[in-house]
């Protein structure tokens, strides 16, 4: 799912919410402070994670947010990063107001004029990114899954045991990167690496693969690793409940 981070002033944050809430409704992921950042937490590090993670960036258009030095800040931020990754960027106006001259070239939704047409459009342009991504997902997966099945054939057949063990060190290094977003501890990563050079194919569902492997009856796995095992899989269900 495509994630949205929401840049607005503060002086629109009823219309902010509102969005927010009407584009989560619709199955978009929406990153907005007021739900995202807690007490304590460092504003600046919370924004330029979110900017840093996220597929599009909505900006709401006003007088306050073209006057917003927070909000001319995320814009910038935004654009460099939305080129590197080939993010999208949607201005969204809230009222009329002089837009700023790094938005000037870009289509901006009505939001003011017609909520509901500007709502269906912010929503379909996020699902045509989310399909297309998929598509590409699907092929990316099914191509290194075809690699990994070849490699780990090759290796198995290997009689020298220090060549396929170098081998095997080589190609579990190769696909680490694969799971940087679920911040897999080194351990966990290579139950879930050895499980599927055993099977012979790359199995998807970490989760659900260290669930299996580190289980109470797994003789596979000392109890230490079980117990990671079993705080990281917390620690994710905590992410998703909060």
């Amino acid at each position: 799912m495509a994630r949205v981070f929401l840049s607005y002033s503060h002086s629109d944050s009823t219309a902010a919410v509102a969005l927010a809430q009407k584009l989560r409704a619709g199955d978009a992921d929406i990153w907005i402070d007021q739900w995202e950042i807690d007490i304590g937490d460092s504003i600046v590090d919370k924004i330029n994670s979110a900017i840093s993670s996220s597929d599009f960036l909505i900006v709401l258009l006003s007088n306050a947010s073209v006057n917003s030095r927070w909000v001319k800040e995320e814009v910038a931020a935004a654009t460099v990063r939305l080129a590197e990754t080939g993010g999208i960027l949607i201005p969204v106006l809230l009222e009329h107001c002089e837009v700023p001259p790094l938005l000037a070239h870009r289509r901006y939704v009505n939001l003011r004029d017609q909520p509901d047409a500007a709502l269906a459009e912010i929503l379909e342009k996020i699902h045509k990114h989310d399909q297309r991504k998929k598509v590409l997902n699907d092929t990316v997966r099914e191509t290194l899954t075809t690699i990994f099945a070849n490699s780990a054939m090759r290796i198995h057949a290997l009689s020298n045991d220090d060549e396929r063990e170098k081998q095997r060190a080589d190609l579990a290094a190769r696909y680490r990167d694969l799971f940087a977003d679920l911040e897999l501890p080194a351990n966990l990563y290579q139950c879930w690496f050895d499980h599927c050079f055993r099977c012979g194919e790359i199995k998807w569902n970490v989760i659900e693969v260290i669930g299996d492997v580190c289980a109470e009856g797994s003789e596979e796995t000392d109890y230490a690793t079980k117990e990671e095992a079993a705080r990281w899989l917390v620690g994710l269900l905590k992410k998703e409940l909060l």
